[in-house]
């Protein structure tokens, strides 16, 4: 909020399987299969362990792959925040490509490299903005506009 890191920061994650699908037979967002939530440290750092999801399997011109990511810092609303994406991901716009250029650590567009057992890893970190809270505030765990 003020530069410095952030303790106890809920982040719930959800995202389609690797065949594209939050949930069958029908695959709602809402009941996705892949989902958790994890809670940010002392030290304000977070970790998340899943697969790299799949293209919308139902959708003829689908989105880029992604991760959907839901903020709740202490003393602020429950808020959406841009989603993860992925470096050299074919369908990513170049309007999203442009507002994540200059960020850095900050950006939702995800590097992804393998460690030593050849598992991808990536790093995001997320300013904590009141205005942003406030704005893409949930309802009911949910998208005001859905």
């Amino acid at each position: 909020m003020d530069g410095k890191s952030a303790p106890d920061v809920k982040k719930f994650l959800y995202h389609t399987d690797a065949a594209g699908y939050y949930s069958r037979p029908v695959s709602n967002p809402r009941q996705a299969r892949l989902r958790g939530t994890v809670r940010s440290d002392a030290r304000g750092q977070y970790e998340f362990d899943t697969i790299k999801p799949g293209h919308y399997a139902d959708a003829h011109q689908p989105p880029p792959m992604h991760i959907h990511i839901h903020l709740e810092p202490p003393h602020l609303p429950d808020h959406r925040v841009d989603s993860y994406y992925f470096e050299g991901e074919p369908q990513l716009q170049r309007e999203v490509i442009a507002r994540a250029r200059g960020l850095e650590r900050f950006s939702n567009i995800i590097t992804l490299t393998p460690d030593d057992s050849g598992v991808l890893q990536g790093v995001r970190d997320f300013r904590i903005d009141p205005a942003v809270a406030e704005r893409n505030q949930l309802v009911n765990g949910w998208y005001r506009n859905s």
